[in-house]
């Protein structure tokens, strides 16, 4: 019994830091640490200094510390996500923001057996730079096919080693390693966000601010079709649907013959072309 206690007062403890550091921050990221390097950790703590706490966590840990908080959201949030091995990202920034942010503090790096291919792992035609040897009959085996040109090997063709979604295999790993390709794009990529008081999914946080751009940019457009269609008021449609109005009302006006300050010098011209067209059919009789 009196070796438990420790132990119980150190989670205690974890759970009551953890709890006041929680309600510090607004924005709670969670990342599975379970394939994120601790060097890419170690240099996110250098380049978010101040900007972002960096914690790992014991799911039981986070779960307690929540339910002591007392907010039910939370704790909700916490019971979803508390799984595997946990980093959390404290900060007062945008998630979105903090989000893009890692995305573009990613590093690349050599594919190992059993990394899957987050896009088309393609090798251009190259000098590898290798002399000849064992190296040939590796590459060969991960498909791709060589020649011996001055004294090194070269990739003959442009070759795609691995689709996006592919297991890379043990011989496919050496080779792209053998040849300097650094395939896999590792970046921190939380799961989920809990921000003032509202959950955001990772696939929400993984979307590209130029598709948020773009997909508002067409929104606002068929938006302004439809309500130009429908001869829907607005400050953006009113000025292009009284253009619209004065340009049918003058053309109604000129095809009726009906006589306006605007139409005056329409008409007259109208009128002198159908002039020479009458000219034109009484010379040719």
């Amino acid at each position: 019994m009196t070796e438990r206690r420790p132990a119980l007062a150190k989670k205690v403890k974890q759970m009551e830091e953890l709890a006041a550091i929680l309600k510090a921050y607004k924005t709670i990221l969670v990342i599975d640490s379970s394939r994120v390097r601790t060097y890419l950790i170690n240099d996110m703590r250098l380049t978010f200094d101040g900007r972002v706490l960096f914690r790992y966590v014991k799911p039981n840990v986070l779960k307690k510390a929540t339910t002591q908080i007392g907010e039910a959201s939370l704790t909700e949030f916490a019971s979803k996500h508390s799984y595997g091995t946990l980093i959390l990202a404290l900060t007062n920034e945008d998630p979105f923001k903090v989000t893009d942010e890692f995305r573009r503090n990613s590093m690349q790096l050599r594919a190992k057996s059993g990394d899957i291919a987050q896009s088309d792992i393609v090798v251009e035609p190259m000098n590898t730079g290798l002399p000849p040897g064992p190296v040939i009959s590796e590459l060969n085996e991960a498909g791709l096919p060589t020649r011996i040109e001055t004294g090194s090997v070269w990739i003959t063709k442009r070759t795609t080693v691995a689709k996006a979604g592919e297991v890379i295999s043990p011989r496919k790993a050496a080779a792209l390693s053998k040849i300097g390709i650094k395939p896999i794009r590792l970046y921190l990529s939380p799961k989920a966000a809990f921000s003032d008081k509202i959950e955001i999914a990772g696939s929400i946080l993984k979307i590209e601010p130029s598709e948020v751009y773009e997909g508002l940019s067409l929104a606002t457009r068929d938006a302004l079709l439809v309500s130009l269609d429908i001869i829907f008021f607005s400050d953006k449609t009113l000025p292009i649907l009284l253009s619209k109005a004065v340009t049918v009302a003058m053309s109604l006006a000129i095809a009726t013959d009906y006589s306006l300050t605007e139409t005056i010098e329409p008409l007259i011209k109208k009128a002198q072309a159908e002039v020479k067209s009458l000219e034109s059919s009484i010379g040719a009789a």
